[in-house]
């Protein structure tokens, strides 16, 4: 490594005319630049503690320290500015950036609370200026399998090369107007800025002619400027890229040390601009729209887990630039599970590598431990990027994976997507479970459609019949229903037994809606001594103006009248409904016709009577039953059906007679149905 004012001329000659060349072994020396002063103040002793600091040491941590100490005993710590002059091969060095940014405090000690954030952004700068600008090597546009890999190989070759790596990179700092200014410099081709996506960064312009400026490279893409915007106040970019200034201000909000802690206190989120706001209601929670979950998602707590401070830091960066205000942190694998047991989070960024306790044991625990409606998504994130880590932390319960180093733009966009998607679950939760509880009101409203058993039992008595029947929504809620009635006695007659059998088009709320209006007109009607013709031709004149076009619904109305030993029936396009004689086993089907009900303003529905003695029977159903297939893809056609109700007959009682033709039915088949099922037996006794 050459001094550093042999280098001046090569990039820039930035160190000005009262600079000091301190040269130590590694590549690194500490320059006082301003106000210029000569080798006799800065001392021999001093260079010597600069080679010990660089040269000693167990570690980076213990390197790094020794360093910091060597700059606060210099003379040059209070005149204002300094200076280092790194290698290629040694700014890539995992300790660099904390090297300098405990360097910059140690010179400028008002600035200690801005530590993490310096040694960040100008680590990011070291990186961008060695591999951008020295090594002139492109950034990644993604970080994954062979491209990374690639990647990895070039920057290891170059590193290798001996011109390569001897080439300077040039950190200076200075105070002024209460402005802390870190400028590195390196001594390559540089970069485009114009190239480099910088949301709301003050980028200047590079000159025309100066650098690379008057002429466009490949497109650049990474993480690199908005990672340096995230922790700087503001970000220059100079002479084609190959210097870039951060600027950090005294005014800005200290930020705690992410070391002196396992875990942060909660900062409160934002308040929601005056026009975004409004009043929300105290009711019961709606499905979000996705707009509103946008909303919401900077409301949601995010648990951060790293044992690095730098981690922490970078990441706690991302989030509040993005607008994320409820962030806490943990150091290691123990104090994440007790903030999460004692303060829940609705993300958790999670480092596999932790002490103790490991990420993914630490997964496990908090997976097992949750239902699912507290559980939290959880990104885990790791530097090694073999598939083996993915199974793993799939395996442990992980929603995501994230690799290192980090890439913001990308981070941001997954923690976004995963808060979004939690919101609009657990929305769609809360509305699943309100409307499940609106449901079963409205189930247990539907039941009421159905007789209730004191009225079954008193037309069985009234009219000497056996009922029995079953009705099975293919849903929540059915279009199906059935009722039945008795007329008034009249001059001694016996009274007669009035049955409907309803199936509206469609099933769901909006059959269980009409059914519901079908049912309040039949009610009336129970009483009527009309015939049920005209039953239908009425009920079809009131449903064609309650109904919406397209709508309808199919109809067997009956009336058995035992006094005469006969039924009476009128259909609207129901299936046909079968007799069956429980004392000779047999059983046939009924001529059935007309139109739905509802269809047409004249349906013409004509009576059709036939004898009904003691002993014989009525099978009434849906069309589900017909029109359902088996495993096999077969139906249970009319005649089939026919001798399965024959043989039931024999049982002689309506109730094991239902149970036998429907346990034929099921077989090869299972709930729940393609449509509704209703099936009703009404046996003379």
């Amino acid at each position: 490594m050459r001094a550093f004012g042999a280098e001046s001329e090569a990039t820039g000659g930035d160190a000005g005319a009262g600079a000091v060349a301190l040269p130590a072994e590694g590549g690194i020396a500490i320059l006082r630049l301003s106000p210029p002063v000569d080798a006799a103040v800065v001392g021999a002793a001093f260079r010597d503690r600069v080679r010990a600091a660089v040269e000693g040491g167990e570690g980076a941590a213990s390197r790094a320290a020794a360093l910091a100490d060597a700059v606060r005993s210099s003379p040059a710590a209070g005149a204002g500015g300094i200076a280092i002059c790194l290698t290629s091969r040694t700014a890539v060095g995992d300790w660099v950036a904390v090297s300098l940014a405990q360097c910059i405090v140690g010179a400028f000690p008002a600035w200690l609370a801005a530590c993490d954030r310096i040694r960040a952004a100008s680590h990011e700068a070291l990186s961008n200026a060695v591999l951008r600008g020295n090594l002139g090597i492109p950034g990644l546009r993604t970080a994954r399998g062979r491209e990374l890999d690639r990647y990895l190989e070039r920057v290891s070759a170059a590193l290798r090369d001996d011109v390569m790596a001897a080439k300077p990179v040039i950190v200076l700092a200075h105070v002024a107007s209460g402005e802390l200014t870190v400028s590195v410099q390196d001594a390559g081709s540089g970069f485009s800025p114009t190239e480099i996506d910088l949301p709301g960064a003050d980028v200047a312009r590079p000159a025309a002619g100066v650098g690379q400026a008057d002429r466009p490279l490949p497109h650049l893409g990474g993480r690199g400027l908005p990672l340096m915007r995230a922790f700087a106040d503001a970000v220059a970019i100079e002479c084609g890229g190959r210097r870039v200034s951060l600027v950090f201000r005294s005014t800005s909000p200290d930020r705690r040390d992410p070391g002196a802690m396992s875990d942060f206190p909660e900062r409160a989120a934002p308040a929601a601009p005056a026009a975004a706001t409004g009043t929300r209601s105290s009711g019961p929670a709606t499905a979000l729209t996705a707009s509103a979950v946008h909303d919401q998602v900077r409301n949601c707590r995010i648990l951060v887990v790293d044992d690095e401070v730098a981690n922490r830091s970078l990441i706690g960066a991302f989030l509040e630039a993005d607008g994320f205000g409820t962030v806490s942190y943990a150091v290691d694998g123990d104090t994440a599970l007790a903030a999460f047991e004692r303060q829940g989070a609705d993300l958790i960024l999670l480092d596999i590598g932790l002490p103790g306790i490991d990420g993914l044991e630490v997964c496990r625990r908090i997976v097992a431990g949750t239902d699912e409606a507290r559980r939290p998504r959880i990104l885990m994130q790791t530097a090694y990027t073999g598939i083996e880590e993915r199974v793993r932390s799939f395996e442990a319960g992980a929603s995501d994976f994230v690799t290192k180093p980090l890439m913001g733009a990308e981070l941001m966009a997954r923690v976004r997507m995963h808060l979004e998607n939690l919101l609009l679950v657990r929305s769609l939760q809360e509305y699943r479970r309100r409307l499940e509880g609106e449901l079963e009101l409205a189930r247990w409203m539907q039941s009421l459609l159905f007789p209730s058993p004191r009225v079954i039992d008193r037309v069985q008595t009234a009219c000497g019949l056996s009922i029995a029947a079953r009705s099975i929504a293919s849903s929540e809620l059915g279009g199906d229903f059935w009722t039945v009635g008795a007329t008034d006695e009249v001059g001694g007659r016996q009274p007669r037994a009035s049955l409907f059998v309803c199936d509206f088009s469609g099933h769901g709320v909006s059959a269980a809606l009409n059914a519901f209006r079908l049912h309040t007109l039949i009610e009336s009607l129970h009483g009527s001594r009309a015939v049920p013709a005209a039953r239908l031709a009425t009920l079809n004149e009131q449903v064609r103006s309650l109904l919406p076009l397209g709508q309808f619904a199919t109809v067997l109305h009956c009336v058995i009248d035992p006094s005469a030993g006969r039924l009476v029936y009128t259909s609207a396009a129901a299936p046909r409904p079968i007799l069956f004689d429980s004392k000779a086993r047999t059983a046939r089907c009924l001529e059935a016709k007309g139109v739905p009900l509802g269809s047409v303003q004249v349906p013409g529905y004509v009576d059709v009577a036939v004898p009904m003695p003691p002993g014989t029977g009525l099978f009434l159903y849906s069309d589900a039953l017909i029109e359902t297939k088996d495993a096999t893809g077969a139906y249970l056609d009319e005649d089939r059906l026919c001798a399965i109700v024959a043989e039931a007959a024999a049982l002689g009682q309506a109730e094991p007679i239902l149970d036998r033709v429907l346990k034929a039915f099921y077989t090869g088949r299972s709930d729940p149905l393609p449509d509704d099922l209703t099936a009703v037996v009404a046996l003379r006794g």
